[in-house]
């Protein structure tokens, strides 16, 4: 029994590469979405910040996969794309699990961020605008303190997103969940190939929950 486990895993382990990439790719675009797009919500006109929450609205209220099908199988459905760059890259499963990752956490970030903002203290903002700051300037001063704040919240986030990629294998991308999926059809015993899977997430869930947690605790060191 072991070594059938054993034959499982370091078959499925195989998945681990792409797994990551697509969950720190992810993240990455997320990151500077949600930066972006909180900055517009607290300092740009209401009309933008309005777009920002139907962006969040749209991302956060809609379940992962639906958002993957509709990224991979929508764009076939417009003529007009037929034969175009658009079309071609909308047909390449990692651009669409980067994307469609990236957008979805990006909403989620955004909220954090913005929660972050809000929970400023009001003084801060009147004693950086009896300095004469700008409120640009303001919120570029306030921004990190607020985010060192927020990151236990984000560090979720980070596993959430990590355990979300395991649907891209609904649209053919192999990942650790793909190659479980592999390796079922081949062996149909589903319960060695789908427990081995998860015992790889767990490893891997926990090690980022450790790292998260270091850095945690190094950036709230001096936070008052």
């Amino acid at each position: 029994m072991l070594e059938t486990y054993l034959d499982a895993l370091s078959t499925i382990v195989k998945g681990v590469p792409t797994t990551l990439y697509i969950t720190f790719g992810g993240l990455i675009l997320a990151f500077f979405l949600a930066l972006t797009l909180t900055t517009i919500k607290s300092i740009a006109a209401k009309p933008f910040a309005k777009l920002v929450d139907l962006y969040v609205l749209l991302f956060s209220g809609t379940p992962l996969l639906f958002q993957y099908f509709i990224f991979y199988y929508s764009p076939t459905q417009f003529a007009f794309l037929e034969g175009t760059w658009v079309l071609e890259l909308f047909s390449n499963t990692w651009f669409v699990a980067f994307l469609t990752c990236g957008l979805n956490s990006g909403a989620y970030t955004t909220i954090i961020f913005s929660g972050a903002i809000k929970n400023i203290d009001k003084g801060q903002w009147e004693v950086c605008r009896s300095m004469g700051l700008s409120k640009f300037q303001t919120y570029k001063l306030l921004f990190p303190y607020a985010l060192r704040r927020v990151l236990p919240t984000y560090s979720n986030e980070v596993i959430l997103l990590f355990k979300g990629t395991s649907l891209v294998s609904m649209i053919t991308v192999t990942d650790i969940f793909g190659y479980a999926k592999n390796y079922y059809g081949e062996t149909y015993d589903a319960i060695t190939a789908f427990v081995s899977a998860g015992i790889i997430y767990l490893v891997i869930s926990t090690i980022l929950t450790l790292i998260l947690r270091v850095v945690e605790k190094h950036w709230l060191k001096y936070a008052i």
